[in-house]
């Protein structure tokens, strides 16, 4: 399960397929969330020109490499929430 930021709002629940067809019709900038291999979540920030997701973090923005985002998803994917704020007592 993806969930997905852009300048429309907030998707959640996407499927890779889901993003790949959300990404084709879509230009501007997004954020991409998921689960990882390990289970840990991870963040994709990805600009859009033409339906074309380029990563934005990456030296040269290459683009979105499809074959490695599949393989790097958690196969038992959980929906994602944030983790509660843990606070330890001053000593």
């Amino acid at each position: 399960m993806l969930e997905v930021w852009d300048e429309q709002g907030y998707h959640s629940g996407l499927s890779l397929a889901q993003l790949q067809i959300h990404i084709s019709r879509y230009n501007g900038e997004l954020m991409v969330r998921y689960r990882n291999r390990i289970g840990l979540s991870s963040t994709l920030f990805l600009t859009v020109y033409d339906g074309l997701p380029l990563q934005r973090f990456k030296q040269g923005c290459p683009p979105l490499d499809w074959h490695w985002l599949s393989q790097a998803l958690h196969p038992h994917t959980l929906p994602m929430r944030p983790a509660p704020l843990l606070t330890l007592p001053r000593q």
